[in-house]
Parts: structure tokens; C-alpha cells; sequence
């Protein structure tokens, strides 16, 4: 009879902990806010949901006028997207941070998502920008192995170092054509901005003190850990094309050039493995 019980022990015990497995509905899941940015979102959603795995995404409207509706209805219509409009209102800013009154809008989308939203859904919640592409270093498999063993140690938050990227001399994109596979230089590795970073957080740990590129503070018992870049790094195409670039970004005529030079620099294509499930996916629905 102890054996009998003890056995009934173990087999609860092993029902719990596969009911406690599954408690959320995503492994990784992205938060966004954007404005005006149809031309880029469905190369950066279909990237990151084919490709690395993303299987949900919280997408922040900030304003648009421009026809993301269009481009989002597939997405939000297969339950991938989660469109939120958040206009620049009182409500949806994050106030009295002396050092971010230039993003309270963005804050606010980002603890909306953390705590409201992605909170005992989502097991890791990446805030990135549109024109930010995840690159693991070693494939998909080693990178949510890696999400798994941080996990485990208590780890609220993984800081991930960006790589920036230039236009690489291409003025724009040919119908069907890739922004990530078309734009391969980018700035050296001493490069100044590559000491920032982008953040996947554990929602429970971090939702109160998230920031643009990192958080605060976690959660007692929590910890914040930085990725080394040969691990995984944010590929931050900031330029877009030559002609992205003139109407988005403002230089100072006197150093616009070497600025751009210094941004295409060396060639980087370790995000080209990563393609190849979006290549798929394109010439399949083609």
C-alpha cells in the first residue's frame, strides 16, 4: 500500500508539473509600438514568427495614417497580431521620467503590454522596434534552450547588444525583395552605439520599470543578465535604404557622409540562415 501511494504521489506530482508547463500560451512573444510603418511590418512579423518562432505579437498603433490595417488584417485575422491603437493620449503615457519625456507613449505601450496583456500569457516578452531583427548566433533550437536555462535560474530580463546597419548603397527595394538580405554592412564592432541594447523580459519580473532598451529594476528574486553578442545579437537596420534614410533621418550635412561610410563599413550576413524560412514561406504564397 505505500508503494500504491507513493507511486499515486509521484504520478500527481508529474500531472502538476506538466499543468504548470503549460500555463503559457507562448514561449516568446514580441511587444511594438509603431507609426506609419506598413512598408516594414510584414518582412519583420513573417521574420520573426517564421524564422525564430515568435508566436504572438502585441502591436502598438501610435498614430498611423498610413495603411497598416491593410498589411496587419491576415495577421490579426490568424490570432498572430494583437493590434492595440494608442494614440498619443494622457492615458497611455508614462509620465515624470526626466530622462524619457520624449517616449511616454512608447513606455506606456510597453508596461501596458508587460503587465496587462503578455502577463501568466507570454513566458518571455521581446520590446523591439520594427527595424530591429533578433539574431541568435547559434539557431533557433540553442536559442530557446539558452531562454529555458535562463528561466531557470530566475533571470527577468536578457539585455541582447545591438548591431547597426547602414544602407549598404541600395537606394530602395524591388518588389518582393528583403530588406534584411539586401542590406549586409554595418558599423564596426567598437562602433559607440553598440554598447546599447534591446531587452526580452519575463513579464511577472519586469512590468513595472520597463524602459525603451532595458528595465529598471525586476522583481525580488529576479535578476538581469546582458547576452555577450556572440550569443545573440539586435540587428538594427537604423538607416533603412538611401532612400528610407533621406526621409526619415535628419544629419548634419557636415558629417553625414562619414557617418554613413562608417555604418557600411564591414559585411554581415549571419542573419542569412535565418532567411531562408522566410524565402519559403514568400515563394510559397507566390
Amino acid at each position: 500500500m505505500k508503494k500504491l501511494a507513493l507511486v499515486l504521489v509521484l504520478l500527481g506530482a508529474g500531472i502538476l508539473f506538466l499543468f504548470a508547463e503549460k500555463k503559457y500560451e507562448h514561449r516568446l512573444a514580441i511587444c511594438a509600438i509603431f507609426k506609419n510603418e506598413s512598408p516594414r511590418l510584414k518582412e519583420w512579423i513573417d521574420y520573426h514568427h517564421e524564422a525564430l518562432g515568435v508566436s504572438h505579437f502585441y502591436l502598438y498603433n501610435n498614430d498611423s495614417d498610413d495603411d497598416y490595417q491593410k498589411v496587419l488584417s491576415p495577421y490579426i485575422a490568424e490570432g498572430l497580431v494583437e493590434l492595440i491603437e494608442w494614440e498619443s493620449s494622457e492615458e497611455h503615457g508614462v509620465f515624470g521620467l526626466d530622462d524619457f519625456q520624449f517616449v511616454p507613449y512608447q513606455i506606456g505601450a510597453y508596461r501596458d503590454c508587460l503587465k496587462n496583456r503578455a502577463l501568466k500569457k507570454a513566458e518571455w516578452v521581446a520590446i523591439i522596434d520594427i527595424d530591429e531583427f533578433i539574431v541568435p548566433a547559434d539557431g533557433i533550437e540553442a536559442f530557446y534552450t539558452l531562454l529555458e536555462k535562463e528561466k531557470k535560474k530566475k533571470v527577468g530580463s536578457l539585455r541582447i547588444y545591438w548591431k547597426v546597419f547602414g544602407t549598404s548603397n541600395v537606394w530602395s527595394l524591388e518588389p518582393g525583395e528583403l530588406l534584411a538580405e539586401k542590406l549586409t554592412r554595418r558599423a564596426p564592432n567598437d562602433f559607440e552605439w553598440h554598447t546599447q541594447v534591446k531587452s526580452i523580459h519575463r513579464p511577472e519580473a519586469s512590468a513595472r520599470k520597463c524602459l525603451v532598451h532595458e528595465t529598471l529594476k525586476v522583481e525580488k528574486n529576479f535578476t538581469i543578465k546582458t547576452l555577450p553578442a556572440e550569443v545573440c545579437r539586435i540587428h538594427h537596420y537604423w538607416t533603412g535604404t538611401e532612400k528610407q534614410c533621406e526621409e526619415k533621418r535628419s544629419f548634419d550635412p557636415k558629417h553625414k557622409k562619414q557617418f554613413l561610410k562608417t555604418l557600411n563599413a564591414i559585411e554581415d550576413r549571419s542573419i542569412f540562415p535565418y532567411l531562408r524560412a522566410l524565402k519559403l514561406k514568400n515563394d510559397s504564397s507566390n
